[in-house]
């Protein structure tokens, strides 16, 4: 006002002169409505956790290729994943949890107006997590429509580069060699005095996990051994050191390779038993014959994978039990299961939806459930993208015949 101003400078009662500076009052708060404070507020509150909310209702879709037909019958491995995930759902609503499940088929993996046309619709705008897709295209899109309403959105089947530009994105299925530096560094606590082998094979599949575990070995200062594959009886029998634990690793997963080598290892197992001779494997020797398993018990081996079924554990049991009651069949013989992922995935992210609400992920780190078959352990790809799951198992198949699981996420 006119008052203030006078106020504010002395000697404007004579008058205002040439050349006179002036002091205009502002009024407090009024520079803040500036549009650089309003920017610097926006950016403080990226920086500052949100608080946890609650959802009384969780609001959960389920979107997948049902009802898409071909060749490898990947349509019933869908099916079985919502059956599993819909036993989770029952469980959680036991437990007291209100649920409210939308389940779609979205249409083939190239055509994507179906599922397209689907988001459009009100119930899909509010949702507070959304499960699915398979495709490339299929994802793209539920990863669009994730980012701009907010919605957490998790890939449970397929691997993409969504996450990586995504902060509400949670990916399930990764790329093996994402865990190779954890599996090494479980390795070097396993066997902190071995001496280690690594056993040629006919592939080199394994190159990237062998040269991270021989980098972890220089940096430890400690040596290790490769033997060729063309005798490898007479290789081993040369370097094996009859007052340590001896670890084989072999460059390969394949069951031809891993066949050739115990092979060998048994017949010098026969000639010097007072040697110890260990293993250590990889995911894919879960899936061989049983011949095979008996030998990993011989041998001690222990493999590492991102998952696991111990059919022999009580929950398993039950969970086993309650599909075969509700579907009136056992479960598909695939690795992994899929109605195991499908329960495993609803129970974590429908546990993580109920204690912390729709910004779980800042606590993501703090969710524990008895998953069965994976172990759930996810850690942000970057500073803007999403999380992808660096799940550990350690799998212990030892001389008394037992196997062990043990998980080494974190």
């Amino acid at each position: 006002s006119e008052e203030d101003i006078r106020q504010a400078n002395n000697g404007l009662e004579q008058g205002l002169k040439t050349g006179m500076d002036l002091v205009i009052p502002v009024k407090k708060g009024a520079l803040r409505n500036g549009s650089t404070v309003q920017a610097e507020s926006q950016a403080n509150r990226l920086l500052v956790p949100s608080r946890p909310s609650k959802v009384n209702r969780m609001k959960v879709a389920l979107l997948l290729p049902f009802l898409e037909k071909n060749n490898d019958n990947r349509h019933l491995r869908f099916q079985e994943y919502y059956e599993g995930f819909l036993l989770a759902v029952e469980k959680m609503k036991e437990e007291g949890a209100d649920i409210e499940l939308y389940v779609f088929d979205i249409g083939t993996e190239s055509d994507t107006r179906k599922l397209t046309s689907l988001l459009e619709t009100l119930e899909m705008q509010s949702l507070h997590l959304m499960i699915g897709g398979f495709s490339d295209n299929q994802i793209k899109i539920l990863s669009d429509f994730s980012k701009a309403h907010n919605i957490k959105y998790v890939v449970p089947l397929s691997r993409s580069n969504e996450v990586l530009n995504n902060g509400m994105i949670f990916q399930v299925n990764f790329q093996p060699s994402y865990n190779y530096t954890k599996a090494s560094h479980v390795f070097m606590q396993t066997y902190p005095a071995a001496k280690v082998f690594f056993a040629a094979g006919e592939k080199d599949d394994k190159a990237d996990f062998i040269s991270q575990l021989q980098s972890d070995l220089k940096a430890d200062k400690r040596s290790f051994v490769k033997v060729d594959g063309s005798n490898l009886e007479t290789a081993f029998l040369a370097q094996l050191d009859p007052a340590k634990d001896n670890v084989v690793v072999p460059a390969s997963g394949d069951s031809p390779s891993l066949k050739r080598m115990v092979e060998a290892l048994k017949k010098i197992k026969e000639t010097h038993p007072s040697y110890t001779v260990r293993l250590f494997g990889y995911p894919e020797w879960q899936t061989y014959d049983e011949e095979l398993v008996k030998d990993y018990h011989l041998f001690d081996t222990r493999i590492f994978s991102s998952f696991y079924v111990n059919e022999q554990d009580p929950a398993t049991r039950d969970f086993m039990q309650s599909f075969k009651k509700w579907y009136d069949r056992d479960l598909l013989n695939t690795y992994p299961k899929y109605g195991l992922l499908g329960y495993d995935t609803g129970l974590f992210f429908l546990t993580a939806l109920a204690r912390y609400g729709v910004n779980f992920e800042q606590s993501v780190d703090q969710i524990r459930v008895n998953t069965l078959q994976f172990p759930f352990y996810f850690e942000r790809v970057n500073n803007w993208g999403g999380f992808i799951n660096t799940g550990l198992y350690l799998i212990h198949y030892d001389t008394s015949n037992s196997i062990t699981k043990t998980d080494k996420s974190r």
